[in-house]
Formats: structure tokens, C-alpha cells, sequence
């Protein structure tokens, strides 16, 4: 309901816009139209649009700084965008199949639209927002710095805002683009896709180099550090989990990532509470209340805090001082596997209830966290990372931050890089397509190029709606599902 509410309120304000643009239009039209002139702004219904002439000058001076290198640059990014044609192609047709042919339950890939608060977790809102502009802007500057390599001028850059998705543009002058040669123009229509698949490939190696990279900061693994901790949860107290916490095990269970994570507080939550083979004579000293026959669940005092219940040998009960046998015990043991040593007795915690587990968390550089209760709440209440800082003031959720943006820039870019290349109306593929056709259907030939290229778009345009229909029909039909 939190989203729905923030989409009314986005909706209601472009509305309120819209009207307040109309009446400034209708009651102050000269002084209005002059004050949205200078500022580049312009309203319309579900859209916000500015746009600017003021980074020209900057662009035309980095253009001209190195000319070569950008010619160069460009070149091999019209080789590459062009040879993305074919695979972009056959990546929609055969998603498309797959989403007509398989099963739901079956994995197959689906383009879908990204939809906030749908298929984009609410908390997850600014990277999906951020990126998108990343993405735009570069995809944008890639056209722009082309142009101006190649001596046409840009008439503006700007930023509009449709509905809540944000996006960039550039304006070239037609006339001059037209002008220009087939490999010109080609560079020109690529440098948007160039830039995108760049971006990608860096954010992709910004990921992967990251242990390296933040290694002056950070420490990665072994273990996953603690980098939040949800408040009131059952597992803060004195001794509880705090940031900065590296957890290092989980009831023996070494720890590297989340997964492991996941599989140990699984493993507790099916698994008998672990015993603990101990001597005769340690098990007497670290006793804190009389022996009880049978298997009585409340053994020891109300007063004693640091005591747990044990079944010992499983015949009889008794309060035991839990961190003395955690530090002092042999081995582990449990019903099916009772203690190799014969004068060892196995002293296992016991509870009211089977949903009660007792888990163990090792830290580095901490005494160990000691849990009673469902062990899933050990795993809902933290967030974690396998970076974790070596000085206090270095930020504890950077590296994680850093991840995530990453990975969304890389799934936009390279999906903004895949469907801009398909020869499809409103596409920068149309534009290649014709320069492609133009540079290779010459002489005799040429008489088929406007009959090919009409062809090619209307296909490259009927696959890119149907993808995007049935993208929006599967998301559609499994909203549904969640309500049924």
C-alpha cells in the first residue's frame, strides 16, 4: 500500500503541475513564458522536461581536445554495436518463445518492465533511480561526444521526468547529421549503445575488483560482518549482536557468505540441540543447582542468568553454567552420536518446546553470541556484507551500497545497450540499420535498401512490443496471483 500511496501522490502532483502551468500560461503569459524560457523548463501532462544550451561550449572543447582518440574510440563502438544486432535479436526472439512455449513454473527469462514497488523492492527505490539517470546521462553523453568529434553541433542536453521514471536526451541538429557521411552518421547513432555496454563492463569489473579494492579500508572474509541490526530485536542485549560483529560460525558451522548463513540457521531449525561431551568431575564444578531426575525444563533458579536446563547422559537434569562448558567441552555430541571418550558424559541443553534451539554464534574478536529461541530470528533481524571496516569511521553498509548500485547500472546498461540496438522504431537500431543498409546496398541494390529497411524495422518494431506486452501480461498475471 506504501508504493500505491507514493504513485497517488507522484500522480496528484503532476496533476497540480499541469494545472498550475495552465493557469500561469492563461493569467501571466508573457512573464511566465520568459521565466520557463530561461530556466529550460517545460510542463506537461505527466511529464516534467528541462533542457539547456549552457554545457555546449564544454562539449565542443573536450570534443576538439583530442579528436583522434574520440574518432577511434567511436569507430570501434560502431563495430561492436553493429555486430550486437544479430545476438540482441535473437536474445528477444528467443524470450519471447520462451515465454509462449514454457511452463511458468519452468526457468526461463523474461523481459519485463521495472515497476517500483512491483518487481523493484520498495527499499531498493534509489538505486532504481539513480541508475536509471546513470545510465541515461551516459548513454546520452556517448551521442553527444560523437557529435561534436565529428563537427555537429549540439543544440542542447536536457533531463525529463516521465511520470517517476527519469531519463536524459540530447538535441542534434537534423540537417547537419544528414550531411555527414554513412560511417559518420553510423558512429553517431552507436555511441548511445558504445556507452552502455561500457558502463556495464565497468561496473562489472567495480564489482569483481572490489575485495582489492577497498582492501585498505575493509576486511573481506573469512566470516560476514554484521552491518545492521533491526531494533527491538530479541537478538541486541548486552551480550547480543551488534554492526561490526564478524561471525566467524554458526553452531560449528563455518560461515563465508549468506548462503552459509542460510544453511546453518536451517540446519538449526531442523536439527536436535548439539550436546556437549564433558567429564563427570568438569560437569560437577560447573554445576549451579541440585541434580533433577527425569527432564525437568525449569532446573535452574530464576536468578541464574548464565545457566541453561541440560539433560545429562540422558537420564537426568542439570543446571549447568553455559559459557564454563562451552569453553571447557571435548567434543560434540548428540543422541545418534554419543561421546567417543567412555568416562564422558554428553550434556545436552533441553527446552519446552522442539522450536526452541539453542545456537552458538563465534565472533572474531568477541565473546560468542548465545541464542535461545526459533534460530530464524538470529537470520531476519541482521543485515550482513563480507566487508567489514578496520577503522571505526570508515561507513559499515559502503561496500554493500557500492555492490548493489553496481549490479543495477550493469542490468540497466546492458538492457537499455540490447533493446536500443534492435532495429525498432524510436530506437537508435532504426537509425543504424538504415546507415548500415545505405553503406551496403549500393550501386544495383540500392533499389531494394527502402523496402528492406521498412521490413527489418517493422519486424525489429513488432518484436520489441511483443516482448514488452507479454513482459507487462506475466507481471500483470502474477500480481494476480498473489491476491488470489
Amino acid at each position: 500500500m506504501e508504493v500505491e500511496s507514493c504513485l497517488v501522490v507522484v500522480g496528484l502532483v503532476h496533476c497540480l503541475l499541469y494545472i498550475l502551468d495552465a493557469a500561469a500560461r492563461a493569467w501571466f503569459p508573457l512573464q511566465y513564458l520568459h521565466l520557463i524560457g530561461t530556466i529550460g523548463l517545460e510542463v506537461s501532462l505527466m511529464q516534467v522536461r528541462w533542457s539547456t544550451n549552457r554545457f555546449n561550449r564544454s562539449l565542443r572543447r573536450f570534443g576538439g581536445s583530442c579528436p583522434g582518440f574520440l574518432s577511434a574510440w567511436f569507430q570501434v563502438g560502431a563495430v561492436v554495436a553493429s555486430l550486437l544486432i544479430i545476438p540482441a535479436v535473437y536474445i528477444l526472439v528467443s524470450t519471447l518463445v520462451d515465454s509462449l512455449t514454457k511452463d511458468e513454473k519452468e526457468d526461463r527469462v523474461v523481459i519485463q518492465p521495472v515497476l517500483p514497488g512491483v518487481n523493484i523492492p520498495n527499499a531498493d527505490l534509489g538505486y532504481y533511480f539513480i541508475s536509471l539517470l546513470v545510465c541515461s546521462v551516459y548513454h546520452e553523453l556517448g551521442h553527444a561526444l560523437c557529435a561534436v568529434s565529428e563537427r555537429v553541433g549540439v543544440l542542447g542536453v536536457g533531463m525529463f521526468l516521465l511520470f517517476i521514471i527519469p531519463a536524459a536526451y540530447v538535441d542534434l541538429p537534423t540537417d547537419q547529421l544528414s550531411a555527414k557521411s554513412g560511417l559518420q552518421r553510423l558512429r553517431v547513432f552507436s555511441g548511445g549503445v558504445w556507452h552502455n555496454l561500457v558502463l556495464a563492463v565497468a561496473c562489472y569489473l567495480v564489482v569483481l575488483c572490489l575485495p582489492w579494492l577497498a582492501a585498505p579500508l575493509y576486511h573481506h572474509g573469512p566470516g560476514l560482518c554484521v552491518v545492521d541490526v533491526i531494533s527491538n530485536s530479541s537478538v541486541i542485549g548486552p551480550s547480543g549482536l551488534r554492526p561490526g560483529d564478524m561471525i566467524l560460525s554458526v553452531t560449528g558451522s563455518s560461515i563465508e557468505n549468506v548462503d552459509d548463513l542460510r544453511r546453518s540457521i536451517l540446519s538449526s531449525m531442523e536439527s536436535p540441540n548439539p550436546g556437549f561431551c564433558a567429564s563427570p568431575t568438569l560437569l560437577s564444578k560447573l554445576r549451579t543447582s541440585g541434580v533433577t531426575p527425569g527432564s525437568s525444563y525449569d532446573c535452574c533458579p530464576l536468578t541464574s542468568s548464565h545457566s541453561l536446563c541440560f539433560q545429562v547422559g540422558g537420564s537426568e537434569t542439570q543446571c549447568l553454567d553455559v559459557r564454563g562448558l562451552l569453553s571447557t567441552y571435548t567434543a560434540s555430541c548428540s543422541a545418534l552420536a554419543p561421546c567417543q571418550e567412555p568416562q564422558d558424559k554428553c550434556a545436552q541443553p533441553i527446552f519446552a518446546s522442539n522450536a526452541t534451539k539453542f545456537v552458538q554464534v563465534k565472533r572474531k574478536d568477541s565473546k560468542d553470541f548465545l541464542f535461545i529461541g526459533n534460530p530464524a530470528l538470529v537470520y531476519t533481524s541482521i543485515k550482513t556484507s563480507k566487508f567489514c571496516p578496520k577503522y571505526g569511521f570508515v561507513p559499515l553498509v559502503l561496500p554493500e551500497v557500492v555492490i548493489k548500485l553496481c549490479n543495477y547500472i550493469v542490468s540497466f546498461s546492458s538492457a537499455l545497450a540490447v533493446l536500443n540496438v534492435v532495429p525498432s522504431l524510436m530506437l537508435d537500431g532504426q537509425h543504424m540499420m538504415n546507415v548500415i543498409l545505405e553503406l551496403l546496398l549500393t550501386g544495383r541494390f540500392s533499389k531494394y535498401r527502402e523496402r528492406i529497411q521498412f521490413t527489418l524495422i517493422l519486424l525489429g518494431t513488432s518484436l520489441v512490443v511483443a516482448n514488452v506486452g507479454v513482459g507487462f501480461y506475466t507481471l500483470a498475471k502474477r500480481g494476480a496471483s498473489e491476491f488470489i
